[in-house]
């Protein structure tokens, strides 16, 4: 028999506290073994309850989201779903939640959407609960630390120039769960003036992707950027498909942006902006695909390797989810499978022709 995803709800609001509980209980498969109404209750229940995963607002009164999760991940680690408005400040709490070791994170459900059995919403939230409840986690030390000491564990931003003269021209990514915070590990250790510009897609909830841009820029000294349609490619800057839209790159090196329906299920598809880059710049171009469930970004890693580009997989060791590297790596397309801490200094290394 089939075990039940325990999950621990917390939440500031005891309605909405009610409606996720009423939501996740009525789906099989799944029990809500405890709720709490802030961070601190949330830490004396985990110990007790042990939950698969929780459910974490971020605003919330004597200890908010972000407290719990550092703390969570340095005691109990546990996978954390964060929940949150599109608020900017909100968006940024639940970013620096992502650093600080939770899987995801999805819009606040109004108490309509998830009383709606049809609603996307309240499939988003049982599915993301199903999918992250298994997904492995590690341990986070930055919450065992006193604030002082915080910075000290952030990489540092490398500020050494890059030698032009590597014949690659760009690099282009897909990334899925767990990304956001891969991504931003990758993208801190490159210098400022990288010399070539870089193309992502990553999945992430919609409305979510100014705020990912937003924390990422903070982060990283090198220039990272929404996607603009008809912009010109420059090295140096990471452009980041947006929401709701396809992004590729066109013959004279400019961003494209195509409201055309979902390739695999996604949209913006990692497969979409890959192949395009493969088939304008070919053998100048990087691919790298990390982490992530399905296997989106796949046959873009095959059309860049067959294009002579050299491919890039993150491997099985550090990633949230194994599913779209080991995609890849299964239809023999990828040159190099490489640990997260490795893949900018190949990134580097390509670039400056070593």
């Amino acid at each position: 028999m089939k075990e039940m995803i325990k999950v621990l709800i917390v939440d500031d609001s005891a309605v909405i506290r009610d409606a996720i509980l009423n939501t996740l209980e009525n789906e099989e498969g799944i029990k809500v073994i405890g709720t709490a109404s802030n961070g601190k209750e949330a830490i004396d229940l985990i110990p007790v309850l042990k939950p698969d995963i929780i459910t974490m607002d971020i605003v919330m009164p004597i200890m908010d989201g972000l407290i719990a999760t550092e703390h969570i991940m340095a005691y109990h680690p546990t996978p954390i779903l964060v929940i949150t408005s599109l608020l900017p400040q909100d968006m940024k709490i639940a970013f620096k939640a992502l650093n600080a070791g939770a899987v995801d994170v999805v819009e606040r459900p109004t108490i309509s959407e998830l009383s709606k059995p049809a609603s996307k919403v309240r499939k988003q939230l049982i599915d993301k609960v199903k999918l992250f409840a298994n997904i492995k986690v590690i341990t986070h030390l930055v919450g065992r630390l006193p604030k002082k000491e915080v910075s000290e564990v952030r990489p540092a931003v490398p500020v050494r120039p890059v030698e032009q003269h590597g014949h690659f021209k760009i690099a282009a990514i897909a990334s899925s769960t767990g990304g956001p915070k891969t991504v931003r590990k990758i993208l801190a250790k490159l210098p400022k003036d990288f010399s070539m510009p870089i193309v992502i897609v990553q999945h992430i909830s919609p409305g979510f992707t100014k705020g990912l841009v937003d924390w990422w820029n903070n982060e990283c000294a090198i220039e990272i950027k929404e996607g603009k349609d008809g912009e010109k490619l420059c090295p140096g800057v990471v452009y980041v498909a947006p929401s709701f839209v396809h992004m590729l790159v066109t013959m004279d090196e400019k961003i494209k942006l195509e409201d055309t329906p979902p390739v695999g299920g996604h949209k913006p598809a990692g497969n979409v902006l890959l192949s395009s880059v493969a088939k304008v710049y070919g053998q100048s171009t990087i691919g790298v695909i990390l982490t992530g469930m399905g296997d989106d970004g796949a046959m873009g890693i095959k059309a860049i390797r067959e294009a002579g580009g050299f491919t890039i997989a993150e491997d099985e060791e550090s990633c949230a989810i194994f599913g779209m590297p080991k995609a890849a790596i299964e239809m023999g397309v990828v040159d190099k499978v490489l640990s997260l801490e490795a893949i900018s200094d190949e990134l580097i290394r390509r670039t400056a022709g070593v």
